[in-house]
């Protein structure tokens, strides 16, 4: 409403990069465990665990994964790379198991929640806003509440700015905010975590055709459709998988 957003004009290129490329980073770093098939928390000084027997097999199948998303155009055109390399990891895991290897790999998913939210936070925040001796609350809660919404506001931003780099037009970062805001606004109620837009969500639909709203309402159809539908398969995907 005060066309925050007018500042992405003023970010720097190189800045963007930095976040981008950071981003990346931080993604692998927190995926290594994973990918590995260990438990401990990794860091750039301690790239792999100590004193610790790997099984190579779990690291297989994610290389396998990365290497079938990577050159998956080859073969496949018309199929977004991460779904090939999510079925040809399944499969090579799956097929693993079955020749005896199951000691050796890894875990999958597991239980997926298959319930839809309810806004059960609603009445608590009623409670909140209109009982006077709970008003102390809100000044312990306000400046958290306002962190939370400048860094996911800048990270919505830093997306405008690197669409627009991509779409060579220009975004409309107020919009964005404004349905942002009103999104988490609601999301609050249901107990859901603030959200904001997602370079790791953003780049791959990009990549894969993504480029108009159908793409949008896709990515946001398709986490309701796993709760109430799919949920059974998704607990299945071994997490050696999405890591990589």
């Amino acid at each position: 409403m005060f066309r925050l957003g007018n500042l992405t004009k003023y970010i720097p290129l190189p800045v963007l990069s930095g976040l981008v490329n950071g981003s990346a980073l931080l993604i692998i770093l927190a995926q290594l465990p994973l990918l590995l098939d260990t438990p401990l928390a990794l860091s750039w000084e301690q790239p792999f665990p100590p004193d610790q027997e790997l099984s190579l097999l779990t690291p297989l199948i994610g290389v396998v994964v990365i290497v079938v998303s990577w050159r998956k155009r080859a073969i496949f055109h018309q199929i977004p790379a991460p779904l090939v390399g999510i079925f040809s990891g399944c499969l090579l895991y799956y097929l693993l198991q079955q020749l005896g290897f199951d000691p050796l790999l890894g875990p999958v998913i597991g239980t997926v929640p298959h319930l839809l939210p309810a806004p059960r936070y609603s009445d608590d925040l009623y409670a909140i806003l209109s009982r006077v001796e709970l008003w102390s609350l809100l000044v312990k809660l306000l400046p958290l509440a306002l962190g939370m919404a400048a860094i996911n506001s800048l990270r919505t931003l830093t997306l405008c700015s690197v669409c627009e780099s991509l779409l060579n037009r220009r975004i409309e970062p107020n919009r964005e905010l404004l349905a942002q805001g009103l999104a988490n606004l609601g999301n609050g109620l249901f107990g859901g975590i603030a959200t904001a837009g997602s370079i790791s969500g953003t780049l791959p639909a990009y990549h894969n055709g993504g480029r108009k709203r159908l793409t949008m309402i896709a990515s946001g159809l398709f986490p309701l459709l796993i709760l109430l539908l799919f949920h059974p398969v998704v607990s299945q995907i071994p997490t050696v998988v999405l890591a990589a």
